[in-house]
C-alpha cells in the first residue's frame, strides 16, 4: 500500500512538472494557483520560490500582478 502512494505521488510530481516545463514564470504560478491552491497555504514561500526558480523579488511581483488581474 505504501509503494501505491507513493507511485501515485511521484506520477502527480512528474505530471505536473512536464505541465510546468513551457510556461513562463507568471503562467507557471498562474497554474500552480488554479490547479493546486492547497499548496499556497501548505508551503512556505520559499520553497515554492526554489520549486519554481524565481527569485522572492520576481515571486512577490508575480503573486501581487495575479492579484490585481483577479480584482
Amino acid at each position: 500500500m505504501a509503494l501505491k502512494l507513493l507511485w501515485h505521488y511521484h506520477i502527480m510530481f512528474y505530471e505536473r512538472t512536464i505541465d510546468l516545463l513551457g510556461l513562463t514564470k507568471a503562467e507557471q504560478y498562474q497554474y500552480l494557483i488554479e490547479k493546486h491552491p492547497e499548496l499556497k497555504q501548505r508551503v512556505l514561500q520559499k520553497y515554492w520560490v526554489s520549486y519554481m526558480g524565481m527569485s522572492d523579488s520576481t515571486f512577490n511581483r508575480t503573486a501581487k500582478k495575479q492579484k490585481a488581474r483577479k480584482s
